[in-house]
């Protein structure tokens, strides 16, 4: 009988040694925590992620699913016109060196701005773009959407519509050159884009006034 006892006891002990050493072994990670997103990088800040992400083209109709209704379309429009996204998130979607763009990035939800009129900037277009560091400041002022990265020598517009920073990105490149103030600039968007919402096109929308070096094929 007392022969018995001893093998069950060691039994149990032989089963109970490698869940004790997963317990104390501090180089074990759990796999819960390995497959939780980073949280640490702020919202709109490009990550590594977003370079290459080779599910996302899968994910893209499912992830934006629940977007609001704007940010819905918009994506279905650049879908349509630029392919699948090269990345995805749960916030946002990101094409990467397509035609004259260096990243489009889409996201569920934007900023609130109120110029020309009160609207959420949910899509930024980024194109390569030399900015002279005494013309930085005007074209802040001329469109807080606008933001320069010089190290990096790109322009990035940021609206509700694609449309919308082509035509900031336009405005931008005549303050560059002189061919405008910051005030004839900001009258030329909000009147451009109030004959846009009415129906009416204009060449300054439509597509880059300034030559950029494609970056890649535009989907038909």
């Amino acid at each position: 009988m007392n022969r018995n006892i001893r093998w069950v006891g060691l039994a149990a002990m032989t089963l109970a040694l490698p869940v004790l050493a997963q317990v104390q072994d501090p180089g074990m990670t759990d796999p819960a925590q390995s497959e939780r997103p980073r949280t640490d990088a702020p919202q709109g800040t490009p990550t590594q992620s977003e370079r290459a992400n080779p599910g996302s083209q899968q994910d893209a109709a499912g992830i934006t699913k629940s977007w609001p209704a704007n940010s819905k379309v918009t994506a279905k429009k650049l879908i349509d016109k630029y392919g699948p996204p090269d990345a995805a998130t749960g916030d946002r979607l990101v094409w990467n060196d397509h035609g004259k763009w260096t990243q489009i990035r889409l996201f569920r939800e934007g900023a609130t701005d109120d110029f020309p009129t009160t609207h959420r900037d949910i899509v930024e277009n980024t194109v390569q773009y030399d900015v002279p560091q005494d013309k930085a400041g005007e074209l802040t002022k001329f469109y807080p959407g606008l933001s320069v990265d010089r190290a990096a020598g790109t322009m990035s517009a940021r609206s509700d519509s694609e449309e919308a920073n082509i035509l900031a990105l336009n405005l931008a490149d005549e303050i560059v050159k002189g061919k405008r103030d910051v005030d004839s600039a900001r009258d030329y968007m909000r009147s451009t884009l109030r004959k846009t919402m009415a129906g009416k096109s204009s060449p300054y929308t439509d597509s880059l006034r300034f030559p950029v070096s494609d970056r890649g094929a535009v989907k038909d």
